[in-house]
């Protein structure tokens, strides 16, 4: 008690002395008025009607966003510190003090916590800017608290930490700019050293062990961290150790000269030991880190979901490859995605990150696109993210991680953060042992569904892909003695010879009990649709669930590539997980695509004249069909049933066409049987010719589908995170008046307060 006591004492004897200093009051004006200019830049961006609003906390750029505040805050720091001990020293008071009833150790304490509370109070007028914020914030928009308050507990720890290296360096000269000098030297050393990683990225990607310690080190990185509401165990530890092991060196300095050389052996030899135990309580920390999310939207956190799929990641891991997005305008998603990343890679080791450069290897970025089916510029411009394990790949883009939408100033900014939803669904997907087996019916002239096959009209394409994402083919050369029970999806590829009744009874059998069905039906030769050349086998089946295939081809004036009868689509996608990454973002072709008809399609009001009532009776009663329409024609496209016409070149909507928008690929779903159906209107389509060069996007919808069907294209439920993202609404007068506020009223204020102190003491 007696040590709090004497502690406490010098403490207060510092902080006074900070008021009568002149030094100090210009040393406090002057990081009031440059922390007003940094203030006052983070309004203008916050203001700025033609830019997003930055995502997350609304004061994360300002506290420790930029090289200037760092330098300002150092240089406070420095000027604090440079007095504790070289002007004692240099004033010759230092023995008088250490000659009392006193041990060197509460002195350096004492002046430590004088100049803490005093740096302290630098940032008490800094609490008007959250405040100016709320002010001119849209209507109903309060700021987040917990990242706010993070970010002054930052600033402190962080100066404590800071302050105790220049209480050391005070301790070791008795010549107050030496002190500085050094205080912001060693604060500078260990700024730059933790941005290693960052200034040397591709050598930090070569030594990732190293590049994580030099991590840990990292100032602007705990203070980005805590600035954005994320407190982590880790980050508290560093500072921690960083102030004991300044106050242990500044008293060890203090001694210097005034004990016998054995006993500063001594202390210098557990000055060494408390190093090593610094170092080791920091790697501990490391290796078992704790976080502590303080915002609002939990943006900072991975939900347990994500940390249970994690987990079940075994050797050799997972290669993830990082195309980051391109564009400016979506710098704050990518800032986003990264810190997602880090926190993925920081749970689970076994992610093996890799970030590509689209400069420097540009054929990298075309063999993606054609790939997963993206336009080059699209993400070149977007970015994304590739997991890959074993022989099995998923794709996750931009558009799958963010959800965008107009501000209330009209300006387009992140509404929904989906990224970790994406990113744990596309993992999960490629770890999951699971291997369905996918059955494929082969004695009706259908496509070659073999990966080794050569002619262009085959899935080979899409067999690959099947086998790629962890797919079993097998084929049946017969149906009619029924369907393997260990068959999760049979296949119909473009059959050209009907099913007979026997073997269609044996598909119903198979949904009957659960099975899924991908039916791709042959287009009719435009130069007619004669005897069964239209006909499958299996429309009863198809009917049965509410579908029906009428005689009409699907054209689509309206995107028309060289005939109707061939178009594509990049916005006629239904909301289904099949389809859920093709809207406005991958384009699909079809080339003379049969029609389907779907309850509620004007196809289906026109096709179901030609039905029997009995095939209505038994859709009628099948109540619990879920029915969605996953690529549609536009508005203008309709069912063109004139063949002969349309081989002619005619196009021309008659009386008997079957109106639009028409479907040509759609999907079924009967949940209390586990049945799944989905139907494409073109196998022609699906194969390799069209695929390879024209419409990548046709075989990355087919593989989706049968992932669907196998019941692998299923999702964590882990719900999207709104982040905080605040635009000021201000006029031009408005700024000025909170410039005037931050740059001259707060520290004019400061510094007249501090006159009135020098006034009274010349006075006294």
């Amino acid at each position: 008690m007696r040590q709090l006591g004497i502690i406490w004492i010098i403490a207060r004897r510092e902080f006074a002395g900070y008021f009568h200093a002149p030094t100090a009051l210009v040393v406090s004006v002057a990081f009031l008025i440059l922390q007003g200019f940094l203030f006052y830049a983070t309004v203008e961006v916050l203001a700025d009607p033609a830019q997003p609003a930055p995502i997350g906390a609304v004061l994360a750029s300002y506290f420790g966003g930029t090289s200037v505040w760092w330098a300002v805050v150092l240089s406070a720091i420095s000027a604090l510190a440079m007095r504790l001990c070289a002007e004692d020293k240099r004033q010759g008071t230092w023995e008088t003090l250490l000659t009392a009833p006193v041990d060197e150790g509460p002195v350096v304490t004492g002046k430590w916590l004088g100049s803490v509370l005093f740096y302290a109070l630098l940032w008490l007028p800094t609490l008007a800017y959250p405040a100016i914020l709320a002010g001119f914030a849209p209507p109903g928009t309060a700021l987040d608290i917990g990242p706010i308050a993070a970010s002054y507990a930052g600033v402190i720890v962080t100066g404590m930490a800071l302050l105790a290296i220049g209480v050391a360096a005070s301790a070791s000269t008795d010549s107050q700019i030496v002190a500085a000098v050094a205080t912001f030297a060693l604060g500078l050393l260990i700024l730059v050293t933790g941005q290693i990683p960052d200034v040397a990225s591709r050598w930090a990607g070569e030594h990732p062990l190293v590049a994580r310690l030099l991590g840990h080190v990292d100032l602007r990185g705990h203070m980005d961290d805590l600035a954005r509401g994320d407190i982590s165990s880790s980050a508290m530890i560093f500072f921690a150790t960083l102030t004991g092991f300044g106050l242990a060196a500044a008293t060890s300095a203090a001694l210097w000269g005034r004990r016998r050389r054995a006993e500063m052996s001594a202390r210098a030899l557990a000055l060494g030991l408390l190093a090593i135990i610094a170092v080791s309580l920091n790697i501990l920390a490391a290796r078992h880190d704790a976080r502590w999310d303080l915002s609002q939207s939990q943006l900072n956190s991975l939900d347990p979901r994500t940390r249970s799929i994690l987990a079940s990641i075994e050797p050799p891991g997972v290669d993830m490859l990082v195309v980051r997005a391109g564009l400016e305008v979506f710098a704050g998603v990518q800032d986003e995605i990264d810190r997602l990343l880090e926190r993925m890679t920081a749970v689970q080791p076994l992610l093996h990150m890799r970030v590509v450069d689209p400069a420097l290897d540009p054929g990298r970025i075309e063999a993606l696109a054609t790939e997963f089916a993206q336009a080059p510029e699209n993400l070149r411009d977007g970015g994304l993210i590739l997991f890959q394990h074993a022989q099995r790949r998923r794709a996750v883009d931009l558009f799958d991680m963010a959800e965008f939408a107009d501000d209330r100033l009209g300006v387009g900014n992140l509404a929904r953060f989906r990224a970790e939803r994406a990113l744990a669904s596309a993992i999960d997907q490629i770890v999951d042992p699971d291997r369905p087996t996918i059955c494929y019916t082969t004695d009706h002239g259908e496509m070659a569904l073999e990966s080794s096959a050569v002619s262009e009209s085959s899935w080979a394409g899409l067999a690959r892909r099947i086998e790629r994402d962890g797919g079993v083919l097998e084929r049946l050369d017969r149906v009619d003695t029924g369907v393997p029970t260990h068959c999760r999806v049979l296949v119909v590829a473009g059959p050209r010879r009907v099913f007979s009744s026997d073997e269609a009874g044996q598909i119903a059998e198979f949904l009957a009990r659960g099975g899924s069905l991908f039916l791709a039906v042959a287009e009719a030769p435009l130069a007619g649709a004669q005897g069964g050349r239209w006909t499958t086998g299996l429309e009863l089946i198809l009917a049965e669930y509410g579908v029906a295939l009428p005689a009409a081809i699907a054209v689509d004036p309206e995107f028309a590539v060289d005939t109707p009868a061939q178009w594509f689509t990049t916005e006629g996608y239904g909301e289904h997980p099949v389809t859920a990454s093709f809207h406005n973002r991958r384009l699909t072709l079809w080339l003379a695509p049969r029609v389907i008809a779907l309850a509620g399609d004007p196809a289906d009001r026109s096709s179901r004249q030609a039905m029997r009532s009995g095939v209505r009776a038994q859709r009628s009663g099948h109540s619990t069909v879920e029915q969605t329409a996953l690529v549609r024609s536009s508005e203008l496209g309709f069912g063109e049933t004139d063949l002969a016409g349309l081989r002619a070149g005619r196009v021309e909507r008659g009386p008997r066409d079957l109106a639009g928008p028409v479907t040509v690929a759609a999907a079924i779903a009967a949940p209390l049987r586990g049945t799944r159906i989905v139907v494409f209107g073109g196998a022609y389509s699906l194969s390799s010719a069209v695929t390879r060069t024209r419409a990548p996007g046709n075989e990355l919808l087919a593989a989706a589908a049968v992932d669907w069907l196998a019941g692998k294209r299923r999702s964590p439920d882990i719900g999207a995170k709104i982040p905080q993202s605040v635009h000021l609404i201000m006029t031009r007068s408005q700024k000025s008046a909170v410039f005037a506020l931050a740059v001259v009223v707060l520290p004019g204020l400061l510094a007249m307060l501090g006159a009135i102190i020098w006034w009274r003491r010349r006075r006294a």
